[in-house]
């Protein structure tokens, strides 16, 4: 099969990079909100309001990715 071939798509569907990076997002926030240590004590960082930010990142970019795929898709 050649590389130039008109059958075989060149680029991604619209929309797919906004939608595996918010899902990908979306579990790494899930995941540190559920199996993330507590907040310490004297530390600044705290983990649980960086997987709130995280998550919300993320289903923004499922959002982002849906929208896109509705009103820019063939």
């Amino acid at each position: 099969m050649p590389l130039d071939d008109p059958q075989m798509p060149s680029r991604a569907p619209v929309g797919s990079r906004a939608l595996t990076g918010g899902a990908i997002a979306t579990v790494i926030g899930i995941l540190l909100l559920v199996l993330g240590p507590a907040p310490t004590p004297g530390v600044p960082l705290n983990p649980h309001q960086m997987a709130w930010v995280i998550l919300g990142m993320g289903l923004f970019l499922l959002l982002i990715g849906v929208l896109a795929r509705l009103f820019f898709s063939d």
